[in-house]
């Protein structure tokens, strides 16, 4: 079921990265669509079985929960997103 999500997530990205007009939320776009297509890829690829996946999770922290690079790409670009947001700008370059 994660599969199908990330895969249907990847096509929502792809298709509306085409509006992204403004370069500041070019980059935390592109975070977020290369994150999940690291997982995605570890889903499809990695055991048990193909589309099924296990991410692997190998960045370990002191009192912290583990992740991978994708992870980080995907929380630093909803990150940022948000802080873009914050401060009233829009993928698109208009104003809410």
């Amino acid at each position: 079921m994660l599969t199908l999500i990330s895969i249907a997530v990847l096509l929502y990205l792809s298709l509306r990265t085409l509006q992204v007009s403004v370069k500041a939320w070019s980059f935390p776009w592109g975070g977020l669509m290369g994150g999940v297509l690291g997982n995605l890829t570890d889903r499809i690829f990695r055991d048990p079985a193909p589309f099924q996946g296990h991410v692997v999770d190998w960045i370990g922290l002191p009192n912290w929960a583990l992740f991978n690079i994708a992870d980080s790409a995907i929380v630093l670009s909803v990150i940022t997103m948000a802080i873009l947001s914050l401060r009233g700008s829009t993928f698109r370059g208009l104003t809410p």
